[in-house]
């Protein structure tokens, strides 16, 4: 288990979620590595902290406008 500003994507296990509020409307989504890995055109190598600025809120659309933290389920 890492702190937040030095955990990469290759660092998530297959049970720990990314955990994304938006702070625009409070809408909180989690994801799992395997949809950055398919879907998001990520690095392993890549920060998770790095994914802020790509990801948006599903609900309201705001961009870049999120909190990001990771639910270790180990």
């Amino acid at each position: 288990m890492r702190p937040l500003y030095d955990a990469r994507l290759s660092d998530l296990g297959p049970r720990d979620m990314v955990k994304i509020t938006c702070q625009a409307c409070a809408h909180i989504t989690r994801l799992p590595r395997s949809y950055f890995e398919r879907f998001a055109r990520t690095e392993p190598y890549q920060p998770v902290v790095s994914l802020k600025r790509r990801l948006g809120c599903t609900r309201c659309r705001t961009r870049g406008y999120v909190d990001i933290s990771i639910e270790w389920r180990g």
